[in-house]
């Protein structure tokens, strides 16, 4: 079995070393640079979100709150008399009479066939 012949590094000179350590920290401080700005907009965004959260808990408590009172007013209405149908009161105010009894037909007495 034959080892693979090592690949020697082309000789630089001391200019072309210098050219690519000089590009090579400029790409450093770019980096840095961008790290610093991804870190700030990462931290405001946090802000944002915590503020945003609190706003939604806040929003959450107070419909909350709005909501109970309707509950409460609903079973309110269930100790109220059931709806039906519509009673009228007749002349003397003794007892009341279904409406359909009242006036079955405009100008007709009501309750009398004759």
């Amino acid at each position: 079995m034959k080892k693979p012949a090592a690949v020697k590094a082309p000789v630089m000179s001391k200019d072309e070393l210098r050219v690519q350590l000089e590009k090579a920290l400029k790409t450093i401080a770019t980096l840095r640079a961008k790290s610093r700005e991804a870190v700030r907009a990462a931290k405001v965004s946090a802000a944002q979100i915590a503020e945003l959260e609190t706003k939604l808990a806040q929003l959450e408590k107070k419909l909350a709150s709005q909501v109970k009172p309707a509950k409460s007013a609903k079973a309110s209405d269930k100790t109220m008399k059931p709806r039906g149908r519509k009673t009228a009161v007749i002349a003397d105010g003794d007892a009341p009479v279904e409406a359909a009894d009242v006036a079955p037909e405009a100008g007709a007495p009501a309750g009398d066939d004759a």
